[in-house]
């Protein structure tokens, strides 16, 4: 087993990695694929998309996780998803999922909660899907002037509150922590209690995120 440790030599190095590659693919169009930013943006949300059902795969058989665990219920997952299917479609409600789920990736590219694992790829698949994510996002901002607005939030929203009413249930008979309903995000957080309080500051701090996404956006459906 390899013992998972904040900004050690190889967290720091992918999220430099996942710097660098994320920016280069970001100005892809400028030098690649005739300079057509929706080649670039299609081939990107397939290989996005491959790399989420080859991580399944491998977090099946060669992490020991169980189909329940690997199921795409988390908040980070769905972004993932969102990314790659915006990217492959262009399509504005995959962005603004993407975007406005975009805060819990860059968070967990920050701090990982993935515990201990059996080999380096794993975490290296974890870094890159949700760089994924922050690429995605960026590159409709740039590329194609995607913008987000109230109704995306209102839609992400949405799709938050059922994630957190599916993942309760489903922890519950699978014995996962899914939107971190059946045990706490952080080991700080244990101060919070009784476990229902937490839960519900849970949810509000979601959506609270998520709405201040919003915010420097406003003008836009003002104008």
């Amino acid at each position: 087993m390899i013992e998972f440790r904040y900004f050690n030599e190889a967290h720091i190095g992918l999220l430099l990695l996942c710097f660098v590659v994320g920016y280069g693919a970001l100005i892809l169009p400028c030098y690649f694929a005739s300079g057509s930013p929706e080649k670039s943006a299609r081939f990107m949300g397939r290989l996005i998309l491959l790399i989420v059902v080859y991580e399944m795969y491998y977090r099946l058989t060669y992490e020991g996780f169980s189909w329940g665990q690997v199921m795409p219920l988390h908040f980070c997952s769905v972004s993932v998803i969102a990314a790659g299917f915006y990217l492959w479609t262009l399509k504005n409600q995959y962005f603004q999922i993407a975007y406005y789920f975009s805060f819990g990736a860059l968070l967990a590219l920050l701090f990982p909660g993935i515990g201990d694992y059996h080999h380096h790829l794993y975490f290296g698949l974890f870094m890159v899907t949700h760089g994924a994510v922050i690429l995605a996002v960026f590159y409709g901002i740039r590329w194609f002037g995607a913008c987000p607005n109230w109704e995306g939030f209102k839609y992400a929203a949405k799709l938050c509150l059922l994630l957190f009413a599916i993942s309760f249930f489903w922890n519950e008979t699978h014995y996962t922590n899914f939107m971190f309903t059946k045990a706490y995000l952080l080991p700080a957080f244990q101060v919070i209690n009784p476990f229902w309080v937490y839960q519900i500051l849970l949810v509000g701090g979601f959506l609270l995120g998520m709405f201040l996404m919003y915010l420097p956006h406003r003008r836009n459906d003002e104008n």
